[in-house]
């Protein structure tokens, strides 16, 4: 979830990893609530389809799950007791997410399935528009079909060099 120092400051900036159907990225909105709990106001945060463990489901449906890990600074991927996982959205049909870059330079931009923020291309930048395209059923035969677009509340190229 963190890179390496990039300047002077020593600040190691986030990862933002997302591919069609995962977002992972850290969050500073956690509430810390007791002093000498291993945690802190940051929170590691994955936003996934899983399947569905509810008998009642609708046929062929997913679940849109939040994880969030409150030990946002731990470097190792395990299972800890600060991991909670939220059931969000049950009758998932269809799901996708898809990651815009603007080119300064030719004024156009590209849309991407993947992105990371360590890799070269994108390295150290969020994407500067996120798209999700969904399908949800719902009772009485009725579904839901749209798409949203989100900015991600981080500087868009990395902070300023010369904060």
């Amino acid at each position: 979830y963190w890179l390496g120092a990039t300047d002077m400051t020593a600040i190691r900036p986030s990862r933002f990893v997302g591919t069609e159907n995962r977002l992972q990225f850290i969050s500073s909105s956690h509430q810390r609530v007791y002093k000498n709990f291993r945690e802190s106001e940051y929170a590691k945060i994955v936003y996934e389809i899983r399947d569905d463990p509810n008998p009642d489901k609708f046929e062929n449906t997913r679940l849109l799950v939040k994880v969030e890990n409150t030990n946002a600074f731990d470097d190792l991927e395990k299972k800890e007791t600060g991991v909670k996982i939220y059931p969000l959205l049950p009758g998932i049909k269809s799901f996708r997410f898809r990651y815009y870059r603007r080119e300064r330079e030719a004024q156009t931009g590209t849309w991407e399935t993947v992105w990371d923020s360590s890799k070269n291309q994108t390295q150290g930048i969020y994407p500067d528009l996120i798209e999700l395209t969904i399908e949800v059923a719902s009772y009485n035969r009725l579904s839901f079909k749209g798409t949203y677009f989100f900015k991600p509340e981080t500087p868009f190229h990395g902070l300023d060099s010369t904060l």
